[in-house]
């Protein structure tokens, strides 16, 4: 099967399994602080429990915006060996980041690029989700895109990856990549609808082409991160210049 053959996000998601390796049964592609093992930012192995949602990805949606991977890891590490977060103790980062000013957290994520416009970004998106919801664990629960994308410094890719990498839903990322690749398909989309459309078309399908139970959520976080590889390996294809899909 050639690229112009795909019809499908089936048809996609087997054109590139066996030319994109993301990592091991648990692994949901995108790293975070459970992962096992992580090289060249792919997860090799995912965490001992990969379906439970992690509250740093949430505040990495905003470090990693306008830098690369490592740079927003250390901003991370940083607040990790600060002892502001802990992901086996979600509701308690929620409350040490709130015990923070904007100078503090500012400083502390300063290797992430824009600091003085992302520390109160992320300060004003925890004191919401503290204000709306309660707890880390009904946010898990109920948050919404509708909800996420009215928050400042929260996009359409962002609130997407925060659904599905973050929050464990089944929800498909949408981002530069796949918008890029879909055209090489021969599928022009006119926005995140028309692309989810077309790559959930047969998706059900997809779990036969794994040897393992693999949630729809996870399935969905593994097609976006060989998208994303596929993309990063074969760059003569997309020599276009990206733009950000928003």
């Amino acid at each position: 099967m050639e690229l112009e053959d795909i019809s499908s996000g089936y048809e996609l998601l087997s054109f590139l399994k066996p030319r994109i390796y993301v990592g091991d049964s648990n692994s949901w592609w995108h790293p975070s602080t459970r992962s096992l093992e992580v090289k060249n930012g792919i997860e090799l192995k995912g965490a001992l429990n990969p379906n439970k949602p992690i509250f740093s990805l949430i505040i990495s949606s905003i470090l990693a915006q306008n830098t690369n991977y490592f740079n927003a890891k250390k901003a991370l590490e940083n607040l990790i060996a600060a002892n502001i977060i802990d992901d086996e103790n979600p509701n308690k980062s929620i409350k040490s980041l709130l015990a923070l000013d904007v100078v503090s957290l500012a400083s502390l994520i300063k290797t992430a690029g824009f600091y003085n416009q992302k520390a109160p970004r992320i300060l004003k998106l925890v004191q919401n989700i503290k204000q709306d919801f309660g707890s880390f664990e009904t946010f898990s629960k109920d948050a919404s895109y509708e909800w996420l994308i009215e928050q400042k410094g929260i996009g359409n890719e962002s609130a997407l990856a925060i659904l599905n990498y973050a929050l464990k839903k089944e929800v498909l990322v949408i981002d530069k990549y796949t918008i890029k690749l879909l055209g090489l398909i021969g599928y022009e989309c006119e926005d995140a609808q028309s692309a989810t459309s077309f790559l959930t078309k047969d998706i059900q399908k997809a779990k036969s082409l794994y040897d393992f139970d693999i949630s729809l959520a996870q399935l969905y976080a593994r097609l976006h991160g060989k998208i994303v590889e596929f993309g990063k390996a074969n760059k003569a294809l997309f020599t276009k210049k990206l733009q950000a899909f928003d």
